[in-house]
């Protein structure tokens, strides 16, 4: 995630944009990334919370709230509607992805961002660790039995957004760097548009109405 930090998708530059008051990190590997949030933190002010199964011990991080451990199982602790900006960098498989979206879903506010890495290189593919560091299970045959029949990141994200069509929309998609996807919690479910006439002019206004 670290190479889009200030180029391709340009995460800063996100975060600058959208002023998150909460920022959850899922998937820290060597910790750059966090250290790259950690810096920008006293200029914008947001609270950093990261779950991660195998974040250095030796570094110090008494700046943000760390959960050790996997990320959909962690995700209960956190509150509800408390999450504005979300960045996913974890196993790299179709049901992970899947389920850490699912059960992300009532942790997010309205109008929050979900950031998701390598969703270009493992759009098909299916990623399987060896084990989860901190010592949980890993559901390995679950992993590849799912991805046989269902894929990888991309067909995770797109099957995602086609179950909750309403409730999120893609914003961007960024192919270099191994991928990365961004996608927002729709504030408004459903819009109806109605499409009225106009009186003598032969032409047509769109109103939208919530």
């Amino acid at each position: 995630m670290k190479e889009h930090f200030e180029q391709y998708l340009n995460l800063k530059q996100l975060l600058i944009d959208t002023k998150p008051k909460h920022v959850l990190e899922c998937g820290a590997l060597d910790g750059e990334n966090t250290n790259n949030l950690i810096s920008l933190m006293p200029e914008l002010g947001f609270n950093l919370t990261v779950i991660s199964d195998d974040l250095p011990i030796d570094r110090c991080y008494e700046h943000i709230n760390y959960l050790k451990g996997v990320s959909y199982l962690e995700f209960p602790k956190l509150a509800d509607k408390s999450i504005d900006f979300c960045i996913i960098d974890t196993d790299h498989n179709y049901w992970t992805l899947q389920t850490e979206l699912i059960s992300l879903h009532p942790k997010l506010t309205d109008g929050a961002l979900v950031v998701m890495h390598d969703v270009e290189t493992f759009y098909y593919d299916t990623g399987v660790a060896e084990d989860y560091g901190d010592g949980t299970p890993y559901p390995q045959k679950l992993i590849e039995d799912t991805g046989l029949k269902a894929g990888g990141l991309g067909t995770a994200l797109i099957d995602f957004l086609s179950t909750n069509r309403f409730n999120y929309r893609m914003v961007r998609w960024i192919p270099e760097g191994n991928g990365c996807a961004v996608i927002r919690k729709n504030p408004n479910q459903f819009q109806m548009v109605c499409i009225k006439a106009m009186p003598g002019k032969g032409k047509r206004k769109e109103t939208v109405d919530a």
